[in-house]
């Protein structure tokens, strides 16, 4: 039984062209389990957050064929289901990865001794398709992460995104709003909305088991 579910919305924020896709990925994070660490699926948390699986999705027919098996990881491991708003670029993250890849090099050269974690291998395209630098330039979005209940608050926050509001996703504690990065939302910071956060590149919440 999922806890949120925001699956309906992804119509809204998603729209596929050749050469892109959106990145998904099931996270479970530690400050879930803070009331109820019995329920708690791994018990090795050394960080706040582990990623449990993530997807590459490129077109509506993958989705529709692996949006199941996304719902049953976040059921099976209690965790959290988030897609970037931001539609990312095959051709960038092929040249973030070159880039990364040329960094985890570099020590080696001249060096004979240097020595290198495995774990680099893991990281490579999982971090250059999490990068703003891989985002396709058409594709980008803001996020404001809304700490709060206040339908007040929330209202203020899509009437703030005028004509750009795409959609409202529900959270555990509020809610993400998603709009097209086609107008400056930085003013927003000069508003005092402590329980407003504005966010680039970010994750928003699909569902949550």
């Amino acid at each position: 039984m999922l806890k949120v579910d925001n699956t309906s919305k992804l119509k809204d924020v998603m729209e596929f062209k050749d050469g892109a896709y959106y990145k998904f990925v099931c996270l479970v994070r530690a400050k879930d389990y803070k009331e109820n660490s019995d329920e708690q699926v791994l018990h090795c948390m050394e960080k706040q957050e582990i990623l449990v699986k993530d997807w590459l999705v490129d077109t509506p027919e993958r989705l529709a064929g692996t949006l199941p098996d996304m719902l049953k990881f976040t059921e099976l491991f209690k965790c959290r289901l988030y897609m970037c708003t931001d539609r990312k670029s095959v051709l960038k993250t092929l040249k973030t990865m070159r880039d990364t890849v040329q960094n985890y090099l570099d020590p080696f050269l001249g060096n004979p001794n240097a020595n290198c974690s495995v774990r680099a291998v893991k990281k490579v395209a999982s971090s250059a398709s999490n990068m703003d630098e891989s985002s396709d330039k058409g594709g980008r979005k803001w996020l404001f992460d809304v700490d709060t209940k206040d339908e007040e608050v929330l209202k203020m926050v899509e009437e703030y995104c005028g004509s750009s509001y795409e959609s409202t996703f529900e959270t555990k504690s509020g809610y993400h709003v998603v709009a097209k990065r086609n107008f400056d939302a930085h003013r927003w910071v000069e508003l005092e909305y402590n329980n407003v956060e504005l966010k680039e590149n970010a994750m928003v919440l699909v569902a949550m088991g």
